[in-house]
């Protein structure tokens, strides 16, 4: 516990108050990376390897800039402290003054659908040529960058990031709250771990970030540098500390009397999270189709579609809804995308239902630049399909 007696969470019945922990996020390094779970975002030279065991983010040339991060965002729970947690190593000495590397929890500007090499906000880590830092950044503009040797609770702490490190942040945030990181320490020399807080920090007359919902990644860059330099980066996770019980809606869209043939499928419903709704967090509910012969039906991620056209969701408040759907597209490349979800609709038992009543059933949340399609085909005889594909938002 930090900085407290047992006899703080003991209640007045003589009972130990505890929180349970609820684990949003958990990515392991030695999984191979994966367009559903990593976003992955390089330019000049910029590299992203993955080592079997941890990814490293490289950074060889002038200008070369490479991000990775989780593809589901953090989703904060007011009531609640989370907690943001990474571990990375680090190679090469960073000796020009633009260049650095960065882990934590942080989010790029938007530009259309593409994210820019700016961050638009963060709580983070980082190390340029003036040694580790703590920073935080709101609608682009820095709040505070705080270099080891000015940290409030623990200056100068030695860390050595080439041994590799686990670092934490923990905010509360009701626009407003306090935010902590911490150092797990593991270098004492009789194998224990000890929890060390570096840095804190409490916002005066300003909310802290704009958006608290971030992604948990890392990043290398510079203008003009040509050092050699790599982040290495192992496990990422973000938890909330007490049960998470978000508010959702279901957000539902239609496509009707489709005529579905043998030879290619036929994409019927598409859906993706509007630009400006990156907070609201999509997951997959339930799908079902109406159709007179047998049918194979398949759910894809990512998949090219030709002459689709993304709007609003039929017969809805368009600010009650985070998505934006395609029931126009005419033809889908299965070659390209990831398949998530396939199966069959008889024509003799009525209208096929595909509920995820859990999230281990249909277990992908739709995140920021992905498209979801539900799409059929025929397997002996022409058909005509009727389709409606349901998505559960957490607002």
């Amino acid at each position: 516990m930090r900085n407290a007696s047992i006899t703080d969470y003991i209640t007045d019945f003589s009972e130990l108050a505890i929180a349970e922990r609820s684990t949003l996020i958990d990515l392991d390094g030695s999984i191979p990376l994966s367009s559903l779970r990593d976003t992955q975002q390089t330019s000049g030279t910029g590299s992203i390897t993955d080592t079997a065991s941890e990814y490293e983010i490289n950074h060889a040339a002038s200008g070369d800039f490479a991000r990775l991060a989780a593809a589901k965002r953090g989703r904060y729970q007011p009531g609640t402290v989370s907690q943001v947690g990474i571990g990375v190593r680090a190679t090469g000495d960073i000796t020009d003054g633009d260049a650095r590397r960065i882990w934590g929890y942080f989010d790029m500007v938007k530009s259309g659908r593409d994210d820019t090499e700016n961050i638009e906000d963060g709580i983070f880590f980082g190390e340029d040529i003036d040694g580790i830092f703590v920073q935080l950044v709101k609608d682009g503009t820095t709040t505070f960058k705080t270099y080891q040797k000015d940290w409030n609770v623990a200056p100068n702490y030695p860390i050595n990031l080439k041994n590799g490190a686990i670092f934490q942040i923990s905010f509360v945030y009701y626009g407003y709250g306090p935010i902590k990181f911490f150092y797990q320490d593991f270098t004492n020399g009789d194998a224990r771990q000890e929890e060390i807080l570096l840095h804190s920090f409490s916002p005066d007359g300003e909310t802290t970030v704009s958006k608290p919902s971030l992604l948990v990644g890392a990043l290398v860059e510079s203008s003009n540098s040509s050092d050699d330099f790599s982040l290495f980066v192992g496990g990422r996770k973000y938890s909330i500390e007490g049960r998470t019980k978000p508010k959702t809606r279901i957000t539902t869209e239609k496509n009707l009397s489709v005529t579905v043939g043998t030879s290619s499928f036929v994409p019927l419903i598409s859906v993706r999270r509007k630009v400006d709704f990156r907070q609201i967090s999509i997951d997959i509910l339930s799908f079902s189709v109406l159709t007179n012969q047998n049918v194979e039906l398949m759910l894809r991620v990512n998949s090219t579609l030709t002459a689709a056209s993304f709007g609003d969701v039929s017969d809805t408040d368009q600010s009650e809804t985070a998505s934006e759907v395609d029931t126009s597209a005419t033809a889908i490349d299965i070659s390209t995308g990831v398949k998530i979800s396939q199966g069959l609709a008889s024509a003799a038992s009525g209208t096929n239902s595909f509920n995820a009543t859990s999230e281990k059933e249909l277990p992908f949340d739709i995140g920021d630049d992905v498209t979801l399609t539900l799409c059929a085909k025929a397997i002996s005889t022409s058909a005509t399909v009727s389709g409606i594909l349901s998505i559960v938002e957490t607002w």
